[in-house]
């Protein structure tokens, strides 16, 4: 969540504030006049932006914009990376990369303090996706003492839904549903560090709002594949708060054995209803011979079966096979019998011919 909420917020500030800050002298006047003073009072520290603007909620809703995305992606965010002190050693590059992460979080936080409060103003009807770009900047660094998970930054993201950004929507359910996981959440899932959402785990309100805000996006054409991902998450994480598998890693063994149960009944009617009952009712179709034979001859169950036979023949528990049956056996008992039938007049003839003789 963090990463996409301030790769959103650089974006939108890119496109839209700072291009159209451009076109606003009298923006562009007020915002020199701040990193002049912020410059002056305090090189390249938030302290400068915090001396020159005591209190941002009193600036009009441009200025708050203005100033917001300035220190989001704008110059101010470079006043506060890129400032060498005046004086001093030369820094190393550790040092060096040091300072620009500090100075760019250092800009984001105050960033979002600045956005968040602008998506309050009054006059953020005017322009209804500062709701979510005040959601967004707030969610990319959250001041000292709030998380990801926390209840301003999901009003924030549902009064962002509410003005119709689905994202919006989809990011209160995922922070919800992060407070209610706590630590049973995997750290790579959302965006919410385990240490933010444990105190508040297990709170069955968040997971019902969640499942509601979910439920909303399945109807959706681009978030409909992610909420249903989350609900997915949400059912594992409800099952695992109410059988008891908590941080101490213990489940209760009758709950898993009943699921277990549960689940492979659920299978069972599943085969029995897909696969059984089909080829129960077709089992006379000459498809279904066809198939019965190829599986027969090719899966090797028939040479099983021959072999068995052939053992139950040889121990005299099956009586033999009659081997040569049929036509084959007619023209066995044919020949068979002119045998019998030539032999016999052979001795015939000879009788008559020794009687001759004598």
């Amino acid at each position: 969540m963090g990463a996409a909420a301030c790769a959103e917020t650089e974006a939108f500030c890119e496109k839209t504030i700072l291009r159209a800050l451009r076109e606003d002298a009298k923006l562009r006047a007020f915002l020199e006049d701040v990193r002049q003073r912020a410059m002056y009072h305090s090189p390249g520290d938030l302290a400068g932006y915090a001396h020159a603007v005591p209190n941002p909620t009193s600036l009009r809703f441009p200025e708050q914009l203005a100033l917001g995305c300035c220190l989001a992606a704008g110059e101010c965010k470079t006043d506060l990376q890129y400032a060498a002190p005046a004086d001093g050693p030369e820094e190393t590059e550790e040092e060096e990369a040091e300072a620009i992460a500090r100075g760019e979080a250092d800009a984001r936080r105050a960033a979002g303090e600045i956005l968040l409060a602008a998506a309050s103003h009054e006059d953020a009807g005017k322009m209804p996706a500062v709701q979510l770009l005040g959601a967004n900047a707030h969610a990319c660094a959250p001041p000292a003492g709030e998380s990801r998970c926390g209840a301003k930054l999901v009003d924030a993201y549902r009064r962002a839904g509410n003005a119709g950004y689905e994202v919006g929507n989809l990011r209160a359910g995922e922070a919800l549903l992060a407070r209610f996981s706590g630590s049973l959440i995997a750290d790579e899932t959302l965006g919410c560090p385990r240490a933010d959402a444990r105190n508040e785990a297990g709170d069955f309100a968040d997971a019902a709002t969640a499942r509601a805000l979910f439920k909303q996006l399945l109807a959706s054409n681009e978030h409909d594949k992610r909420a249903s991902k989350r609900l997915k998450e949400l059912r594992e994480a409800e099952d695992r708060v109410a059988s008891g598998d908590g941080p101490s890693g213990k489940p209760d063994l009758a709950y898993a054995a009943a699921d277990a149960l549960v689940n492979a009944v659920l299978k069972g009617v599943f085969v029995i209803v897909v696969v059984v009952v089909p080829s129960f009712l077709a089992r006379n179709t000459r498809f279904a011979r066809a198939v019965r034979d190829v599986a027969w001859r090719y899966s090797g169950c028939a040479m099983i079966a021959r072999q068995f036979r052939r053992e139950l023949e040889f121990f005299r528990f099956a009586k033999p096979r009659v081997v040569n049956g049929g036509r084959a056996a007619a023209r066995v008992e044919r020949r068979q019998s002119a045998k019998k039938t030539a032999k016999a007049v052979m001795k015939e003839v000879m009788k008559a011919e020794a009687k001759k003789s004598l």
